[in-house]
């Protein structure tokens, strides 16, 4: 999520309502491991270093550390699979690396992290089935005051990575650990894709009908993934939600 100022005035009204803690940002993070769902308060300070090379590092330290800083996470469970937690995480401070280094300290790292997660465990999802090499860490609902009008406004990503059938074959292999089956909701994803990519809008999937079909058929070959691909792209009301979260 990217915002951006069209006027200095405002950019600077935003700045202050960051700095002043009046905006709300939600992040999606998965992290390794099964999250305790009593788990929802992170209160652990954060103390910034640098190692002989200048790079910035970022560990957790006791509240007693001069140096230190009380740094304040909170978290959701959004998502449990087998071996991973998909979570909603909000930020009470804004440190540097908070999230990254509060949810590894804990034991959960996320998942890709190349400074501070689980290295062995990032080169299997890297190089394993699951096929997954960025850091899946992603900010996905920001809310601030209109600089203008004073409005709040609020912005929600649908989508958490550029691509979203990545995402759902991602999160289908996680949860067929657990022997579910979510080839459904990425048909739906496949087929609303191709329908935008060929034509915009529903007019142009339905035009492309044949295309999305053709896609969504190829990656799951049957007869009632072709009549939901049918579905998806004739029928725009259909509830996408559960396959995009």
């Amino acid at each position: 999520m990217l915002l951006l100022a069209k006027k200095r005035s405002a950019l600077t009204n935003v700045q202050d309502q960051f700095r002043e803690r009046g905006t709300l940002k939600i992040y999606a993070a998965l992290v390794n491991g099964i999250w305790p769902a009593s788990k929802k308060v992170i209160d652990v300070a954060l103390l910034k270093t640098l190692d002989a090379q200048g790079e910035r590092h970022v560990r957790a330290v006791n509240a007693d550390n001069l140096d230190a800083r009380r740094s304040i996470t909170l978290v959701k469970v959004a998502r449990a699979f087998a071996q991973h937690t998909l979570l909603d995480v909000t930020l009470k401070t804004g440190r540097t690396h908070q999230i990254r280094v509060h949810l590894a300290h804990e034991g959960h790292p996320i998942v890709g992290d190349p400074k501070y997660g689980d290295f062995a465990a990032n080169r299997l999802m890297a190089r394993g089935e699951h096929r997954f090499a960025r850091m899946f860490l992603h900010a996905r609902h920001l809310a601030f005051d209109h600089p203008a009008s004073g409005e709040r406004i609020a912005l929600e990503i649908e989508q958490l990575v550029v691509d979203e059938v990545v995402l759902a074959e991602f999160l289908a292999r996680l949860l067929q650990e657990q022997g579910r089956d979510i080839g459904e909701d990425i048909l739906r994803l496949r087929a609303r894709k191709f329908g935008q990519q060929r034509g915009g809008g529903p007019a142009g999937a339905r035009a492309n009908l044949q295309h999305a079909e053709t896609a969504a058929t190829g990656q799951c070959g049957n007869d009632a993934v072709y009549r939901l691909a049918r579905k998806v792209v004739e029928d725009k009301s259909t509830d996408l939600s559960d396959a995009e979260k």
